[in-house]
């Protein structure tokens, strides 16, 4: 791939990353923290999952990998130039992404508490006390725990102010991360910190925290920082609410982007533009990396070609990548196979990670894409304004949908009369609509903070649009689980699936006449967390222009 192209596309790519980097670097320091090294050894980061052994790090050296993770078990060890498997990462020149998943996705609040409670329920017993956690900006020294329960909680530890937190929220440890941090940031092979994989719940406080701890710890003997990044790894739409300032250095994202028929190309750069849109509206410039599929799995995909895994690492530094990554490296028999089991690919992986890491990565051409594949230049800081969106919507529920009857059986009376000064039986008592404004460039819409956390259950959100003319649009929903969607009192789109929430997962032509028309969502969650969004686009997937929305 790539030949006869120009020396100018690969002199554009050499000044892409530069520019990205440099961006990354003057505004940290603009920030006042100190900048981070998004470089290993003056060139961008190649960095492979799970490199276990001795012999997986001498064959990710010699295909031309710079930068491996393990897990948490084994992360010491490949710190460690005495040990046998951080003797060979030395010898190699390579650095090692520290684990720290650990710190975030323990226990969680099993019930909202307020400034007072000196016993809090919690999801699990995992913590030893004592111990402190943070919530918030609040710290509380716990002194016991019992089956399930924080005892003798000291509120508002260290001078913090007592604070109400909601249910669900992921419990931080800070003291015990900090000396984690303190006995692994002076290795010379760390290169820096994976945060988090696909950030579970609402995290958002814990990552928050965490990301302030290695910024507070990660100095040298003289109290000097050392600028090792704290990246966060994500794959869906899921990642942004727990996404914002002062979370991550640098984001790690991953697509597994193989059918059954090949490399869904459009797909990717569908996927790393929404990605681009989310993490830079939240926080303008943040750099990414992009993880390229290495792995087959038996049963779901195909496994990519030698020039797949090329136009995979292509079309990631077309869209600005920063560095590259692959998962996986390891194969387990009768599920998966990573590239430590695929000798095939071994030629090809060794000449595409040295031309890019030499700066010398040639792009073949670019691929033909479809309006709603494109929505901002990788080169700029910050997204444009996305017309189109519905922005704020009136909300009621939860309702119930045991056995998932709610949403395939029962009509309640939002599906016939939407009446804003009605109470309606609910789920857990009588329910009223109010008024929820959405998140982000896509408008999410999280249901379980907007009407409750819990399983099987449902809700309406709707809104109005105005046109000044009749129209053919197109309505774009993405929802977690079901959803049925009316315009003007008539049914246009029902989906029955368990799904994470992306944009545009049901797309449906609809005619808006002149003046205001009702929008009525009905969403059904099945379990974990649940939302829903909407867009309106041209039928060829641009934008709609000249909508306006209300309640």
């Amino acid at each position: 791939m790539g030949k006869g192209c120009s020396g100018r596309a690969t002199a554009a790519l050499r000044g892409l990353v530069l520019a990205v980097v440099l961006a990354t670097l003057v505004a940290g320091g603009m920030a006042g923290a100190a900048p981070v090294r998004l470089t290993v050894n003056g060139q961008p980061p190649v960095f492979s999952y799970d490199v276990f052994t001795v012999e997986d790090v001498e064959r990710a050296a010699d295909l031309g990998f710079n930068v491996v993770m393990g897990n948490h078990s084994v992360a010491r060890q490949q710190l460690n130039a005495r040990t046998a498997i951080g003797a060979a990462i030395a010898r190699a020149g390579m650095k090692v992404m520290y684990p720290t998943m650990h710190f975030i996705g323990g226990p969680m609040l099993a019930e909202a508490i307020g400034p007072r409670e000196t016993t809090i329920a919690v999801t699990e017993s995992g913590l030893r006390a004592p111990t402190v956690i943070q919530l918030d900006d609040e710290l509380i020294h716990v002194g016991r725990t019992d089956e399930g329960r924080l005892l003798d909680c000291e509120r508002g530890y260290r001078g913090t102010e007592p604070a109400a937190h909601r249910r669900a929220m992921f419990v931080f440890e800070p003291d015990r991360a900090a000396a984690e941090i303190r006995a692994v940031c002076r290795s010379p092979q760390l290169w820096g910190y994976y945060m988090v994989d696909d950030p579970p719940g609402d995290c958002y406080s814990a990552l928050k925290a965490a990301y302030a701890a290695v910024r507070r710890e990660d100095r040298d003997e003289r109290g000097r920082p050392y600028g090792h990044p704290v990246c966060m790894g994500g794959g869906g739409f899921d990642t942004w609410p727990n996404f914002g300032p002062d979370i991550a250095d640098v984001l790690v994202w991953y697509f597994y982007p193989m059918r059954t028929w090949g490399y869904d190309r459009v797909w990717m750069h569908r996927g790393i533009q929404q990605a681009l849109v989310e993490s830079r509206w939240r926080v303008p410039g943040i750099p990414f990396i992009g993880v390229c599929q290495t792995f087959s799995m038996e049963k779901e995909w195909l496994g990519p070609g030698a020039d797949e895994i090329r136009l995979q690492a292509e079309d990631y530094v077309r869209q600005g990548a920063v560095g590259l990554g692959a998962y996986t490296c390891q194969t387990r028999p009768g599920l998966i196979t990573g590239w430590n089991g695929r000798p095939d690919l071994w030629p090809a992986l060794r000449a595409l990670y040295t031309e890019y890491r030499r700066g010398q990565l040639r792009l073949g051409p670019p691929p033909d894409l479809p309006p709603d594949a494109v929505f901002m230049s990788p080169q700029a800081a910050r997204p444009p304004d996305l017309p189109g969106v519905v922005r704020r919507w009136r909300v009621i529920g939860p309702f119930d949908n045991a056995g998932r009857r709610g949403f395939d059986e029962i009509v309640y009376p939002p599906e016939r009369v939407v009446d804003f000064n009605a109470a309606l039986p609910g789920l857990e008592g009588p329910v009223r609509w109010k008024t929820v404004d959405t998140v982000g460039p896509f408008g999410r819409l999280d249901l379980q903070r907007a009407v409750g956390f819990g399983d099987f259950r449902l809700a309406y959100v709707t809104c109005t649009v105005t046109s000044p003319r009749p129209r053919s649009l197109q309505l774009r929903l993405g929802h977690d689980d079901d959803a049925a969607a009316w315009l003007g009192g008539a049914l246009v789109a029902r989906k029955r699936v368990g799904q994470v929430l992306y944009p545009d997962q049901a797309i449906v032509p609809v005619e808006i006449p002149a003046g205001q028309t009702r929008l009525l969502v009905k969403v059904a969650n099945q379990k974990g967390g649940w939302g829903v969004c909407a867009r309106f686009t041209e039928p060829d997937g641009r934008p709609a222009a000249g909508l306006r929305f209300a309640l």
